[in-house]
């Protein structure tokens, strides 16, 4: 039986309590089994059932494991006096009995009828329960349940290194995110003291010296936390070749400038917003609200509609928001003429330092595995085929990155929302109109009616420019002499523009 058992349980004499971390020791009831075995083979039988799925194991699997190359004959004898030993080892009146491991269908069973309490799996189930939870409390209290090391004394044997393995990164795994949850809770001090051993024994793990660097800033020891930096530079060039990932350089120039260590830095590639952005409040309400609930939004609309924009736009506020740890980043595949490029122009645009040639999008997957960011694809109508591969994959090995994508095609991939963008028209930039600025936003109107009707008859494309600034529509019309009927007159014809008109329209 596994997990967490009461004082009281572990006290009774039917339970069968092992300890394997930092040290074998077993315990039956409230006696203690002496550490000298008569067989060292009966007591590495047992610790094999205790790792055990269901602590149970065939014998054959036992045999070789126990006698490499031994005689399948001479094995199972050797089996079944390592399995006498045992038994007289578990009993508590030092006389052997069958119930402490039972052979049956050949089947070796550790305590059937009993409780049996192994350290290693309580340990490990408070650790699951506590990187579900991320509470400090749950974390202290699976960190004090691992002894040490899984069986030191065993530290060469085979069979024991996997098991070992899991445990140790289980106990990183949790050292890592209880500093994580003291950082969220301003205790940096304490979150140091957990992550500076661990980076010490895992000098290129960048994420672990991302949350180093954090708490030693946070603790304002500044010129330690550039010194972490410094330090895994040279471990990444020497061994790997290889640069700081965008997240890690961002950081490291966020703590050089002396910013405020309130909150881990945006990071995104998003270009810097020239002009302010008029418009599409309501639209960019619903796009927001659509990304919280779905990994695939794609912008879908004719050429100059305004995807590209409004999807930079939603993608900033998500950066803005905190709403994702790894920031966003855009992917502008508009240059890209083949499919098969996409992966090196993605790895380019989020900063990934991938081997070979070409990279692939099994190599660009497995550096986002973990992280949890928005990736924008822009222009994916030329590639869509290609571009919808290279979603999907990152949809499904990647639970945490969503997808934002812009193209005059939706993908049609599964659980993909398609949102369908409408040219920008006067009744929709957000502020209110005097009765000196109607003239204008009647020829900025007038344009679109004009094109529509242009196309209707002659079934050819009027070639207009392609923006919603009223003065640049107004300022056209004047200049070509264009008349427009206004509501309420016949023919109004523009002969002057009043002084510093350019002024007044809404910018």
């Amino acid at each position: 039986m596994t997990g967490e058992r009461s004082v009281d349980v572990a006290a009774r004499s039917g339970t069968l309590q092992i300890a394997l971390l930092g040290g074998f020791s077993v315990r039956v009831g409230s006696h203690a089994v002496p550490g000298s075995w008569r067989l060292r083979k009966s007591k590495t039988l047992v610790k094999l059932l205790a790792l055990a799925d269901g602590h149970r194991a065939h014998r054959e699997v036992l045999a070789g494991v126990l006698w490499p190359g031994l005689d399948p004959a001479a094995a199972a004898n050797n089996l079944h006096q390592a399995l006498h030993a045992a038994r007289r080892a578990l009993a508590s009146d030092r006389s052997p009995s069958a119930d402490a491991l039972r052979l049956r269908d050949d089947i070796v069973i550790l305590w059937p009828d009993g409780d049996l309490i192994v350290d290693a799996e309580v340990f490990a189930a408070a650790a699951q329960r506590a990187l579900r939870s991320g509470s400090v409390e749950d974390y202290e209290g699976a960190l004090k349940l691992y002894a040490g090391e899984l069986l030191p004394e065993d530290r060469y044997a085979d069979w024991a290194a996997p098991h070992r393995d899991r445990l140790a990164a289980l106990h990183e795994a949790l050292t890592a995110g209880q500093a994580r949850a003291l950082l969220a809770r301003r205790r940096p001090d304490e979150a140091v003291a957990l992550l500076e051993p661990l980076v010490a024994d895992r000098p290129n793990d960048e994420p672990l010296h991302r949350a180093l660097m954090e708490a030693l800033d946070q603790a304002g020891r500044r010129w330690d936390a550039l010194d972490v930096y410094e330090r895994l530079c040279r471990v990444l060039d020497e061994e790997y070749a290889a640069a700081p990932e965008a997240a890690t350089l961002s950081l490291y120039r966020r703590i050089l400038s002396g910013q405020s260590s309130a909150g881990p830095a945006v990071v995104s590639n998003l270009p810097a917003a020239v002009t302010s952005f008029i418009g599409r409040r309501r639209e960019i309400a619903e796009l927001l609200a659509l990304a919280g609930r779905t990994r695939l939004l794609t912008l879908s609309g004719p050429g100059g509609a305004g995807k590209t924009r409004l999807a930079i736009e939603v993608a900033r506020r998500l950066a803005n928001a905190d709403a994702v740890p790894d920031g966003v980043w855009l992917v502008d595949l508009s240059g890209v003429r083949d499919g098969r490029l996409i992966p090196a122009a993605a790895a380019a645009s989020l900063g990934l330092a991938l081997t070979g040639a070409r990279p692939t999008t099994a190599a660009v997957v497995g550096q986002l595995a973990d992280r949890s960011m928005v990736v924008l694809l822009d222009n994916c109508e030329h590639l869509l085929g290609a571009c919808a591969e290279f979603a999907m994959a990152l949809l499904e090995h990647c639970a945490g990155v969503a997808v934002l994508a812009t193209s005059r095609e939706p993908m049609r991939l599964p659980g993909e929302v398609v949102w369908r963008v409408r040219p920008l028209s006067y009744r929709t930039c957000g502020f209110p109109l005097t009765p000196h600025d109607w003239p204008a936003w009647t020829l900025s109107g007038c344009f679109s009616s004009a094109r529509e009707t242009h196309h209707r008859r002659s079934g050819s494309t009027l070639r207009l420019p392609c923006r919603s600034h009223a003065s640049v529509c107004a300022s056209t019309a004047y200049r070509w002499r264009w008349s427009w009927p206004l509501p309420g007159s016949r023919i109004w014809r523009p002969r002057s523009w009043p002084p510093g008109w350019m002024t007044r329209w809404p910018r």
